[in-house]
């Protein structure tokens, strides 16, 4: 199981981006963020993930993710850059190597040959 966490929890994460979590196999989401109380409110109601936290300090005090869906807007990217650096996945380091071995994960959880990604 690949236990994701979301980070930013507006429109988009509520309409796209967590009905289709709800639809992958071998993915489980293991916390939504957002320091707005009525998104992260709205978000847990419709989606029927959580907990939900406040902070990326407080979803990291809880749980350490595999991997992290940011969906913040541009200009507060700064707010979720601590997640690179302080995260610590629960696999081995050959899993977390970087960005291909996230998405590697996510095809074979969605039971997708590793030849469909960009570049495979």
């Amino acid at each position: 199981m690949l236990g994701l966490a979301v980070v930013g929890l507006g429109y988009v994460a509520r309409e796209v981006h967590l009905p289709l979590l709800r639809r992958v196999p071998g993915v489980e989401v293991v916390g939504l963020v957002d320091p707005a109380p009525a998104a992260r409110a709205r978000a847990l109601a419709e989606s029927g993930f959580g907990p939900g936290y406040p902070s990326i300090d407080a979803l990291l005090a809880a749980t350490r993710p595999d991997g992290v869906l940011v969906l913040t807007p541009k200009q507060i990217e700064h707010f979720v850059e601590c997640v690179r650096t302080r995260a610590e996945p629960r696999t081995s380091s050959a899993d977390a190597v970087g960005t291909q071995a996230l998405m590697d994960r996510l095809l074979q959880a969605m039971g997708l040959p590793l030849e469909d990604r960009p570049g495979g």
